[in-house]
């Protein structure tokens, strides 16, 4: 398999992945993503998960700069993690948008 076939090929697996994972958290988590935060009222879920996603970010730096894993969070779930929430960012802007 060439290098441009198999990497076409992980990029798939990988979103897939993302859906599975992505998916089975938005359950567990009661959907939570896209309601107010209980411990901050008044904050739109948009706003929430822009600040999940700013903790994200801040985890992925302390990771790059050599600080070591104290939580059994890889980089690579920290990367996932951040991928989820660029998503349900698109999804919850899409639900917006279509909701009167």
């Amino acid at each position: 398999m060439n290098e441009k076939v198999q990497t076409a090929e992980w990029i798939r697996q990988e979103c897939e992945y993302l859906a599975d994972v992505l998916t089975a958290k938005h359950e567990n988590y009661g959907k939570s993503a896209f309601q107010e935060p209980a411990l901050t009222p008044g904050m739109d879920p948009e706003t929430a998960m822009m600040v999940r996603l700013s903790d994200k970010i801040a985890r992925l730096r302390s990771l790059q700069g050599g600080e070591p894993d104290k939580v059994g969070e890889s980089k690579l779930d920290t990367l996932l993690d951040m991928a989820g929430y660029a998503v349900l960012l698109r999804v919850y802007s899409r639900i917006q948008k279509e909701t009167p």
